[in-house]
C-alpha cells in the first residue's frame, strides 16, 4: 500500500484540541489503510480554503482519500451514527466498533466544524474534515456579534491549543 501526504505552503495554525484533531486524523487514516487492499493508495492531505463570503470563515480541509473498497451511497449518512458498522454480520471481514467515524464527527463539529465523504461502492472514499481557522464560537459570542454587528475577537474564542 501506499500512503502519501501533502500539506499546502499556505496552510495556517488553527485553533483548536491537538489530540482531539490528531485523534480525528488517526480515525480517518486508520480506517482508509483497513478498507484499502494491497496495491492500494492512501492520502493524506491539509489546505488552507479562504473564506468565499462575507458570512464565511477561512477554514482548513483535512482530507483523507483512498482506493479501497468505497461505500454504498445509501451508507453514508449513517457511518458517522455510533456503533454502526455497513457490515454487521457476524461473518464480516473488518473489525471495529463503529464509533471511529461518530467521534470524528463529534470532534470536528466540537471544533466548529464538519466532515462529509463522496465515496462510490467498489471505487474508494474521500473524507473531508473542515476546520475553522479561529475556532469554535460559542452561541453567546454569535449572539452578540448579531446584536453588534461584529465578528468574534481573539477573546471570545474557546480556551485550547493550537493545532
Amino acid at each position: 500500500m501506499e500512503f502519501t501526504n501533502e500539506v499546502a505552503p499556505d496552510v495556517p495554525l488553527v485553533q483548536g484540541d491537538f489530540d482531539k484533531l490528531v485523534h480525528v486524523l488517526q480515525n480517518l487514516c486508520g480506517n482508509a489503510v483497513k478498507f484499502t487492499p494491497d496495491g492500494g493508495t492512501v492520502h493524506l492531505g491539509a489546505a488552507f480554503h479562504p473564506a468565499s463570503s462575507k458570512d464565511a470563515v477561512d477554514e482548513v480541509w483535512l482530507t483523507v482519500a483512498d482506493s479501497g473498497i468505497g461505500i454504498d451511497a445509501a451508507d453514508q449518512e449513517r457511518i458517522f451514527e455510533k456503533f454502526v458498522q455497513v457490515d454487521s454480520s457476524s461473518t464480516r471481514r473488518y473489525n471495529g466498533t463503529g464509533l471511529g467515524l461518530a467521534i470524528v464527527r463529534e470532534y470536528a463539529e466540537m471544533h466548529g466544524g464538519s466532515v462529509s465523504v463522496e465515496s462510490e461502492l467498489g471505487q474508494g472514499a474521500s473524507f473531508v474534515v473542515r476546520i475553522p481557522v479561529s475556532g469554535p464560537v460559542s452561541r453567546e459570542t454569535a449572539e452578540k456579534d448579531e446584536k453588534s454587528g461584529s465578528g468574534p475577537s481573539g477573546e471570545d474564542l474557546p480556551k485550547g491549543e493550537q493545532s
